[in-house]
């Protein structure tokens, strides 16, 4: 059956088609304008490169950070010794040899 679609698609021959000539595009002597200048657009700056700098090197945002934690934590330590209790010193065992013993 499909050798009987293609033996008939074979079997019929296009007929011949004569070209049909076209008239030659008119020559314009015109000079042709130049294309005017293309304006350059201004391209945008790349975003300036942190600045490498040596081993050890610590950004300033960092340190600032870093000092105002190193602070709190400096007057928090200063608020809990003056909060600290002072103990009374041990008396001594030979001048109150009975406030020595109550003390231990």
């Amino acid at each position: 059956m499909a050798e009987d679609f293609v033996d008939r698609i074979f079997a019929e021959q296009p007929q011949e088609v004569e070209p049909v000539e076209t008239a030659p595009e008119p020559v314009n002597e015109a000079p042709t304008p130049e294309p005017a200048p293309e304006v350059a657009e201004p391209t945008p700056e790349p975003a300036p490169e942190p600045e490498q700098r040596g081993p050890g090197y610590v950004p300033i945002d960092a340190m600032l950070t870093e000092r105002e934690r190193r602070q709190a934590v400096e007057r928090e330590l200063e608020q809990l010794r003056r909060q600290q209790v002072q103990q009374p010193a041990a008396p001594d065992a030979f001048d109150d040899p009975a406030g020595f013993e109550r003390h231990v």
